[in-house]
């Protein structure tokens, strides 16, 4: 049964809306339950390694045999999860669902009017007035939100709920498949359900950017907080079980990193489950202040009750679904001759008036306005000079929001800025190469072994601090004016050009007194939030450093390469600056997307594109890695070649290596099938 929010009292999901304090939490965990899988290949790839009683030099080839099983199988379920997510939003599109802005942007059929609450329609000798409602009865047409709210349950929320509880899963397994298995353990069994948590990682992740983008910044923090947890626990571990005399600390460690992302990942699919599947509904103000027409100049008319002759209430049909009178409150009946008090202002002074509600149509006064849905109808006999203000304040109370956590849209037609191509850039780059060379080359191939996990502690603490530092920013946490210079930006409300500002100068939105147009009198200040584009410099630093670490493997003899290559502060700096540079781009890059309107269509293809790039370069890097170990150096098979003809034979047997790969999964698979089939019909077989 679904329960009302108790942070969303005042509002629903929308576009710019961040700040339930559930859903918060909800990502935040999500985020951090995410990585567990790539932390388990690779933070405790070198006690695992051990554990399995695999030598120390197949420290790079293990790595990457256990990441790419996982990356392998990601990659069908992102696909699925993008497909899903499209085809609903196209489906949107092609019912006539729109953006109701009343609504903070939520769907609702183009049938249904505009706004889906609280219009107010004056009429004085056919001349339609501006009116200001405040705390006026709900009289939302909760059926044109729900509907899309409905489907994005089904198609992206439930599953993502699911997905939670299946990563939860996946981790209780994997602790079995650990534990059992003697001295040598089951490396084979470990290494598929690693790589079936690869899966589920995948369409996970899709259904969570896809459930609310609005809260893309705060997962991050979430995702980029397990390392310092990782390291607090990796901390922890060895300071207690440290002492190979006395425990077997390899074997403890991992099963101590497995406890903690059972752990998480519980507690992420509870919270998740919770905020989407329970508490699920919020509640907002039964009121709200529109302004219906464009504002006139003039007296306002002062009007009495003898002025008003009835007020309705109706749904998108044009049927009445509320009446009021004075005695009986709301009804569903007849009309009543009984009246109703309401305080109409004139110049700040109040007075109340009298009036009569009946149905629309009926005396027909309102003609002029029939068939208008969610419309309270006002007409007048007076006649006088244009211009009306007039307030019309009833009792305040709350209303719920069916499914108000849903953030529905379909298709944006806000205007994607050029500026997106820098942020884009920076997702496909930072996703795209870091699992290339970290950590199988960097700092797998160009330093000592016995710094390779001290390299992975100090990454553990400081890739917390680039996506908090950017979250921080996108809220405005050091200061309401410094939110519209973030790299979210802030959303700009101009006539003609509508969305957030973008990575370029942009004008800052004065909205006008009364109305939703700009003041364009006013709007003369400037955004100035070009200089994020200077954090392009990381796009060309991390692609240099990859160039860097494979030309050092191979040209030994070369002062860059004897400069980097054993030389422990110089291979340790430059192995964190290229896994920081990935860190920084990411935080950066998706909040960009999101902050130059491409939150719609930019960014999770762009999420996508880079995992292609993440994976197929993380099998082929596996190939090199492979080719480089199985060669002698004083036999070195591109001895004597150009360089153009040495990187052609390294790639093509990376290629050769890799493409052997799949089929290698698919063999694995189909022995431990045999194995348990075997196992479990008690066979012999010589």
């Amino acid at each position: 049964m679904a329960h009302t929010c108790p942070y969303c009292t005042e509002g629903q999901a929308g576009g710019g809306q961040d700040k339930c304090q559930l859903l918060m939490a909800a990502y935040i965990l999500a985020g951090l339950a995410m990585m567990l899988n790539i932390r388990l290949s690779y933070s405790s790839a070198p006690y695992a390694l051990i554990r399995f009683k695999l030598p120390e030099n197949l420290f790079s080839v293990f790595v990457r045999r256990m990441a790419s099983a996982l990356e392998l199988w990601c990659l069908p379920s992102m696909l699925l999860g993008n497909i899903v997510e499209l085809a609903l939003k196209g489906y949107y599109k092609s019912q006539g669902y729109e953006a109701d802005w009343n609504n903070n942007g939520n769907l609702k059929h183009t049938g249904s009017g505009k706004p889906t609450y609280s219009t107010v329609i004056l009429i004085t000798d056919k001349t339609i007035k501006e009116i200001t409602i405040k705390n006026l009865p709900h009289i939302n047409d909760t059926d044109d939100l729900i509907t899309p709210r409905q489907l994005k349950f089904w198609f992206i929320i439930w599953p993502s709920i699911i997905s939670q509880w299946l990563n939860f899963l996946t981790y209780v397994i994997l602790f079995f498949v650990y534990v059992i298995g003697d001295d040598q353990g089951h490396l084979t069994l470990f290494y598929l359900v690693i790589a079936i948590s690869g899966f589920v990682f995948g369409i996970n992740m899709v259904l969570v950017y896809a459930a609310d983008w609005n809260y893309t910044p705060v997962y991050i923090v979430g995702e980029n907080s397990f390392p310092i947890v990782t390291s607090f626990m990796h901390y922890l571990s060895t300071l207690m079980f440290g002492n190979r005399r006395k425990w077997n600390s390899d074997f403890i460690i991992v099963m101590i990193d497995i406890w903690v992302a059972i752990v998480i990942s519980f507690v992420a699919a509870v919270v998740w489950t919770i905020a989407y599947g329970i508490f699920i509904d919020t509640q907002t103000k039964s009121g709200t202040t529109y302004h219906n027409a464009t504002t006139t100049t003039g007296f306002p008319p002062n009007l009495t009750a003898q002025d008003i002759t009835n007020i309705t209430v109706t749904d998108n049909k044009g049927n009445a679904i509320a009446i009021y009178n004075k005695v009986k409150g709301p009804a569903a009946t007849t009309p009543s001759p009984d009246t109703l008090g309401l305080t109409i202002t004139k110049d700040g002074k109040g007075e109340v008036t009298a009036t009569t509600f009946i149905k629309q149509g009926e005396a027909n006064p309102g003609a002029s306005a029939k068939g208008t849905p969610n419309t309270i109808i006002l007409t007048t006999t007076l006649t006088g000079p244009r211009g009306a203000n007039i307030e019309i304040t009833g009792k305040p109370t709350t209303a719920p929001v069916i499914f108000g956590h849903i953030f529905t849209e379909t298709f944006d037609t806000s205007k994607v800025r050029v500026a997106i191509i820098s942020p884009t850039l920076m997702v496909i780059v930072g996703m795209g190469l870091v699992y290339a060379i970290y950590p199988g080359i960097a700092p797998g191939m160009i330093v000592p072994f016995y710094l390779v996990d001290k390299i992975e502690m100090v990454l553990l603490i400081a890739t917390f601090f680039p996506p908090v530092i950017v979250a921080l920013l996108n809220r405005g946490q050091f200061g309401e004016s410094t939110k519209p210079y973030s790299p979210k930006t802030a959303y700009q409300g101009h006539d003609s050009d509508s969305g957030m500002g973008g990575w370029l100068r942009y004008k800052k939105h004065i909205k006008l007194e009364r109305g939703y147009g700009c003041d364009i009198a006013k709007e003369t200040e400037y955004i100035d939030a070009w200089f994020w584009h200077l954090f392009d410099l990381l796009i060309v630093i991390k692609i240099s450093l990859a160039a860097i670490f494979i030309y050092s493997l191979h040209y030994r003899d070369s002062s860059l390469s004897r400069s980097i290559i054993n030389q422990p502060k110089m291979s340790t700096v430059l192995s964190i600056i290229f896994y920081m540079c990935h860190e920084i781009l990411l935080a950066l890059g998706f909040a960009g997307v999101i902050g130059n309107n491409g939150g719609t269509y930019v960014v999770l293809p762009a999420q996508y594109v880079g995992a292609l790039f993440m994976i197929f370069l993380a099998f082929y890097s596996e190939g090199y890695i492979i080719e480089y170990k199985s060669h002698d150096p004083a036999h070195w098979p591109t001895e004597g070649m150009n360089p153009w003809n040495g990187f052609c034979y390294w790639t093509k047997r990376a290629v050769e290596i890799t493409n052997k790969f799949p089929n290698h999964v698919l063999t694995i698979m189909v022995a431990i099938l045999l194995k348990l089939y075997k196992k479990h019909n008690k066979l012999v077989y010589k």
